[in-house]
């Protein structure tokens, strides 16, 4: 079987709006958000720390330039597991 298309490896991705709901403070997931060099969106992982007022909640990792608003975020995925 090709492992595409094996559905006991498949991990499902909810993406929620950080309109609807923040993770909790201190977690890292992943992120969509607004690129602030063009029009396009991206994903990466952040941390999310709202514990310093005036600065932004999400932190990246690894001189990310190009990161601006969020607009969805995930929980982490798992990944896959030995065979």
């Amino acid at each position: 079987m090709n492992a595409a298309l094996d559905l006991t490896r498949c991990e499902c991705i909810v993406w929620i709006a950080v309109s609807d709901e923040l993770p909790d403070a201190g977690t890292e997931v992943l992120v969509c958000y607004e690129r602030n060099d063009c029009i396009d969106r991206d994903v990466t992982i952040a941390d999310y720390d709202d514990s310093h007022a005036g600065e932004s909640p999400w932190h990246v990792d690894g001189g990310l330039v190009s990161f601006g608003i969020v607009l969805y975020w995930a929980e982490m995925p798992v990944g896959p597991s030995r065979l």
